[in-house]
């Protein structure tokens, strides 16, 4: 009769699992170089320099095609920057990871977030050295170089049609680390769903043994 109660929690324990399996990287720089115009009110831009925080998070257990990297989901992938009194955060789209072409150095890689189109432009590079083979999105520990290490940023500022922002820097003090991912809701949704099959049918074995009798 505990059968199906096992096997739901079992089944319930593999999903919860391979929620838990994903691998969310949190990349952090800073630059010490910011130069950019912001758009403000009036309509004017306003020039800016100074110090900046770039902030990169990506799901490593996306798989690729040809070291070109697809996102769908915004709330797990996604870069933020942090300028001056302003907080920006874009979703990130598409990342390419594959060896360094410009000034290479041996096992030295790129990971490249390609411009993006629509609202705005923004896009950046990054030289590191992986620990393990480049046939999949890098998860720490893994250590950057000192070439490609620079971000692009330049949007659209809602209400002043035509008028938008831009900034870039290169990057330095870089860090990387594995955040542990919470499950999304739909885990817990399922989780029910099995634990509600569970009791149908413990309930339904239950009563045919009482008929039997």
């Amino acid at each position: 009769m505990k059968l199906p109660i096992f096997a739901g929690l079992a089944l319930l324990g593999a999903v919860m699992a391979t929620e838990a399996h994903a691998q969310l990287v949190h990349v952090s720089a800073t630059s010490d170089s910011l130069i950019g115009q912001l758009a403000g009110y009036p309509q004017v831009m306003h020039p800016m320099a100074g110090t900046a925080k770039l902030d990169l998070y990506y799901d490593a257990s996306v798989v690729g095609t040809d070291g070109i990297f697809t996102f769908n989901n915004p709330k797990k992938n996604y870069l933020t920057l942090s300028a001056a009194v302003r907080n920006f955060s874009f979703p990130l789209e598409t990342m390419r990871f594959a060896p360094a072409t410009e000034n290479p150095l041996p096992g030295l890689f790129a990971l490249t977030s390609p411009p993006s189109t629509g609202d705005g432009l923004w896009y950046f590079d990054f030289g590191l050295i992986p620990s393990g083979p480049p046939t999949s999105l890098p998860v720490p520990p893994f250590t950057f170089g000192n070439n490609f290490n620079y971000f692009y940023i330049e949007w659209f500022e809602e209400g002043w049609t035509g008028n938008h922002s831009i900034f870039g820097a290169r990057l330095h003090n870089f860090s990387a680390e594995i955040i542990s991912p919470v499950p999304e809701p739909s885990t817990y949704g399922i989780g029910g769903g099995i634990a509600a099959l569970c009791c149908i049918v413990y309930n339904r074995r239950r009563r045919a043994l009482m008929v039997a009798v």
